[in-house]
């Protein structure tokens, strides 16, 4: 089913990852958020790396971000597995 499909049918698309975060909930990542991070960080392996820093994250109350932080973790997150390559 494709994003468009999802979102008509369940008002939104599906997520590809959920990160828990401080205030307690989820923050969603969803694959236009990841089609977005690779045309930022080309090269990297998105997906896996971001179910690194969610390995990282979830194994630790004290590693979760908010909300609003959560996309910039990400992108530090995967601009150092791009300088680490």
């Amino acid at each position: 089913m494709s994003p468009q499909e999802q979102i008509e049918r369940y008002g939104e698309p599906f997520p590809v990852m959920a990160y828990p975060v401080k205030e307690g909930g989820w923050w969603l990542l969803h694959e236009e958020d990841v089609e977005r991070l690779q045309l930022e960080f080309p090269g990297v392996d998105i997906e896996r790396h971001c179910g690194n820093a969610f390995d990282w994250v979830f194994v630790r109350k004290s590693r979760h971000k908010t909300s609003r932080g959560t996309p910039q973790f990400l992108r530090t997150w995967l601009s150092k597995q791009r300088r680490d390559k």
